[in-house]
């Protein structure tokens, strides 16, 4: 083998990965279903789109998640979490929600789920669908596969059970070297067969085989900003929850049903773009359950750190935090709490009048001005319990911030006028560099071009040396 022995070394280790490979298998897809119970509390491994307003929200046992009474008795299997796929809020029959999962390769011969219908009347079907098939307006040639999910026990209450399904996808499946398997997509879709009553069908335990993961995630950088600031799209991206003694955080919707009455009439701010986090204590509502949501590490990009908040009652206990990057979720030494303060809850209360409320957190002692990324890493933290036993009220947060978001890697320094050199300042050696520019000894870069081009001409002409 020629070259350097550095050269050597790194191609004789990208041979020994190629090696630790199963034989043929397509590192482009993953074996199995990714968080098929949606166990997560989010859609990693999924996406959501909508036909006219159809709606996908992941959703939680215990908790109300409909208009029909009995919807937080519902007894879920044992992940205590499923998506809910209904059509929109005014609910014509032409609203469509639907739920697609990433490309995988089939690691079982059968696909298995659990679905539960509010109601009789709804439509709803699983689809088998291409790797480049598109979710929304799928070609027909792309439809591998599509059969009508079972609704022989539609219902709420105690007494509702979801219903086990099998799929034949054996002709997908290769038993001798599954990595050799047909890569495909699981779709559901689902609508209201009554105009104007949006029933939900709910589903979880999805599996194609055992998931084994083969499709390496990209490295994790360090963002400046907070990347994901309202959980869009029902999705956890740049955070984490724990729980302490059960409780629940829980990703929700503008004008959806969430553990009280009126609760989908709740205006939520612009900011937003219509999604929050739900914060609050365990089903039955101990003062000592409590809900914590971290973020991941990140520089502040702004010296304040922003978010918007309400409480459904005065009875609970919020906290937002700065956090040392290596600080523990749970139980954060109090050394690694940087520092700590109340979430602001003068107007809590649900329904139409209700209003989120923005607070600020001064973070200047971690911002670099002039430099931002040189600034401190941190992580934010929220965490709430009721403070009156028996109830679980929850907070909403949302719209959290720290200047503009994006990859350290991503950051552009301003330019600044007369700067050649790119030392951030202008000096006597930047106009004998602009002069050389001028009478064409050198040529600028696009860096010095932008930095010397004073009057807009496109040019660093003998204009600027004199300016």
């Amino acid at each position: 083998m020629k070259g350097s022995p550095f050269t050597r070394l790194l191609a004789m280790a990208a041979l020994l990965m190629l090696l630790a490979l199963p034989a043929g298998a397509d590192t482009s897809y993953n074996l199995g279903i990714r968080n098929g119970n949606f166990a997560t509390g989010d859609l990693t491994g999924w996406r959501m789109d909508a036909i006219q307003g159809g709606i996908v929200w992941v959703v939680h046992e215990g908790m109300v998640v409909s208009g029909l009474a009995g919807s937080d008795a519902i007894p879920y299997p044992d992940s205590k979490w499923a998506v809910a796929v209904r059509s929109s809020a005014p609910a014509p029959v032409s609203s469509i929600g639907v739920l697609t999962s990433d490309p995988f390769i089939p690691n079982a011969p059968t696909l298995t789920f659990k679905a539960l219908s509010e109601h009789e009347r709804v439509a709803a079907t699983l689809r088998i669908l291409k790797p480049e098939a598109d979710p929304v307006n799928t070609a027909q040639a792309d439809i591998l596969l599509e059969v009508p999910v079972n609704n022989d026990s539609p219902g709420t209450g105690a007494t509702a059970s979801f219903q086990p399904q099998d799929v034949d996808i054996s002709q997908f499946y290769n038993a001798t070297d599954p990595t050799k398997g047909t890569p495909i997509k699981v779709q559901f879709r689902q609508h209201t067969a009554a105009a104007g009553a949006g029933y939900a069908t709910f589903i979880t335990d999805v599996s194609a085989g055992d998931f084994k993961q083969l499709v390496q995630d990209p490295p994790s950088e360090t963002w400046l900003g907070i990347r994901n600031p309202n959980f869009a799209n029902d999705m956890l991206t740049g955070w984490r929850t724990d729980s302490v003694n059960g409780g629940i955080t829980w990703i929700v919707k503008r004008g959806l049903y969430f553990l009280a009455q009126n609760a989908d009439t709740i205006p939520f701010p612009a900011a937003s773009g219509g999604w929050a986090m739900n914060l609050r204590s365990n089903v039955p509502g101990n003062t000592d359950s409590e809900a914590v949501l971290t973020s991941e590490p990140f520089i502040p990009n702004a010296p304040t750190l922003s978010f918007y908040a309400l409480s459904q009652s005065a009875n609970v206990a919020a906290t937002v935090s700065i956090l040392k990057p290596e600080a523990d979720p749970v139980n954060p030494s109090a050394s690694d709490v940087l520092l700590s303060a109340p979430i602001t809850n003068d107007k809590p209360g649900v329904g139409s009048t209700a209003r989120f409320v923005k607070q600020d957190v001064d973070v200047s002692q971690f911002y670099n001005a002039a430099e931002p990324p040189k600034g401190t890493p941190i992580k934010v933290q929220f965490r709430q319990h009721t403070t009156e036993d028996g109830f679980g009220y929850f907070t909403l947060v949302t719209a959290i911030t720290a200047g503009d978001a994006m990859p350290v890697s991503q950051w552009v320094p301003p330019v600044v006028k007369g700067d050649l050199s790119g030392d951030g300042k202008v000096l006597v050696n930047d106009a004998v560099l602009a002069l050389q520019f001028a009478v064409g000894l050198k040529t600028p870069t696009a860096d010095q071009l932008a930095a010397g081009d004073l009057n807009g001409d496109g040019k660093i002409t003998i204009n600027e040396v004199t300016l």
